[in-house]
């Protein structure tokens, strides 16, 4: 048994994850939080037994023991029960890779979810898939996928935090200025950690 198969090795996964948690720490509950936690092995776990379809028992233990931390934090936050969308889109498309990716990257957004302002929840998601969408169209060179993740988001800051709507601009900026695959990747990521610390600063007033 392999304990280093745990550590998921999807970055950009990762990434919206940590963002995620840094998002929601000030208001999570013990429960809340080792199921945010979970989320995190769960990752290269749910990678293993869903696209691969080459598992241990090590990956079907994490599996089980996500599973019913998050099942008992839906009890008191019926939002968790939307991300059964994500899970069996991923389980669908689970042999086309680029689909895969995309649909199963929305789970890592979980620990957001258990955060009290919904408006926030929902502006952390759409910007997260909006990053997602707009790695797949550099690293698949298809501009669609990103343009369409730009503009799910500005529509969506527009009609429920317009004063988030400038944050389109960290969007937009990949396709004005050349990047490596690799540094994109660490821009999505500066990216999510500074809109998660922006939403804790409009969330709290500070």
């Amino acid at each position: 048994m392999d304990f280093r198969s745990i550590i998921p090795k999807m970055h950009g996964a990762t990434s919206i994850w940590l963002a995620a948690i840094v998002l929601s720490l000030p208001e999570l509950s013990p429960l809340e939080f080792l199921a945010s936690l979970s989320v995190f092995f769960a990752v290269a776990a749910g990678h293993n037994v869903i696209f691969k379809g080459k598992a241990d028992r090590w990956d079907y233990l994490v599996l089980s023991v996500a599973s019913a931390l998050i099942s008992f934090t839906a009890l008191q936050n019926p939002v968790i029960f939307l991300y059964s969308i994500p899970l069996l889109l991923s389980v669908a498309f689970r042999k086309d890779f680029r689909k895969y990716v995309i649909f199963s990257s929305l789970l890592t957004t979980i620990p957001a979810s258990y955060i009290s302002s919904e408006i926030a929840f929902l502006l952390f998601v759409s910007f997260s898939f909006a990053g997602v969408l707009l790695a797949d169209s550099f690293i698949y060179s298809d501009r669609r996928t990103g343009v369409a993740g730009i503009v799910q988001y500005a529509l969506i800051s527009l009609l429920t935090a317009k004063v988030m709507v400038v944050m389109t601009s960290l969007l937009i900026l990949p396709f004005l200025v050349k990047m490596r695959l690799k540094t994109l990747g660490l821009y999505l990521l500066f990216c999510v950690l500074a809109y998660s610390l922006s939403l804790l600063l409009i969330i709290y007033h500070v």
